[in-house]
Order: structure tokens, then C-alpha cells, then sequence
């Protein structure tokens, strides 16, 4: 599996059910909206992306089949990518903003929400996902 710039930029996931009730909590406080920006979030879901890869393939392999120990391979952004491509290393959303306009918090951790991922990947991609592993350029 190809890792851009080795997978270490670091995010912080939300599960979709989490963000539309963060959408819904915004759109019930209008009247609390002014101000810094809003970013619907989870804490403790602060991950590097190689760390995400290796849990969706351990994940992978214990529902679906398959090894367990896929290789991760770091490869350039360029080479991924093209020319141009521009990243942050960590984007982590400030949760306190939105927290505190509306109440609403994250409920769903990681850990619950990667096999749904992981299962709905492989329901949709499984004849791309049997094909093999996608060439990337040196």
C-alpha cells in the first residue's frame, strides 16, 4: 500500500452520523454561530495516516481475508500526486468553538466506526480491490 510522504500527516476523523448531527446542532444555534469558525471534529482520533492504514488492513483482513502484515510503501507526493500537490503535516480541528455554541460533542470513536469503513469499501471496490494493488511511480 502506497503512503504518501510516508503516511505521517496526522488527522483527526469524525464518523458522517457524528458530522450530521454536528450540522444539525449548528443549524438549531444560528443565533450562536458568530465568530471563529465551527469545525466539526472528535477528540482522540488524532492518528497518522500510516497508523490508519495499518488498522484498516489489519481490520480488512480479519473480516474480509487477506494478510495481515500488506506492506505499507512510503512514495513522494510528487510521484503520487504531480507537481503542485501542497499538504499540512497535522489537521486537527479546535472542537472548543463548537462545543461551546451548541453542545454538541463526537460520540462515535474510531475503533467503532473503521469496520463499517472498511465493509462498505470492500462492498463497493471488491472487484477493484481483487484486481491487485494499483502501480504507482517511483
Amino acid at each position: 500500500m502506497p503512503l504518501v510522504d510516508g503516511g505521517q500527516q496526522r488527522r483527526a476523523f469524525a464518523s458522517v452520523r457524528d458530522f450530521c448531527d454536528a450540522m444539525i446542532a449548528i443549524l438549531r444555534a444560528p443565533d450562536r454561530l458568530s465568530g471563529p469558525d465551527l469545525q466539526p471534529g472528535a477528540r482522540g482520533h488524532d492518528i497518522s495516516i500510516a497508523e490508519l492504514a495499518r488498522q484498516m488492513i489489519a481490520l480488512y483482513a480479519e473480516r474480509h481475508g487477506g494478510d495481515p502484515d500488506l506492506p505499507c510503501r512510503p512514495v513522494s507526493a510528487q510521484s503520487y500526486y504531480g507537481s503542485g500537490y501542497d499538504d499540512v503535516a497535522r489537521r486537527i480541528p479546535d472542537l472548543a468553538h463548537i462545543e461551546a455554541r451548541t453542545g454538541w460533542r463526537a460520540r462515535i470513536s474510531l475503533a467503532e466506526m473503521l469496520p463499517e469503513i472498511v465493509d462498505d469499501y470492500v462492498a463497493r471496490y471488491r472487484d477493484r480491490v481483487a484486481v491487485g494493488p494499483v502501480a504507482v511511480a517511483p
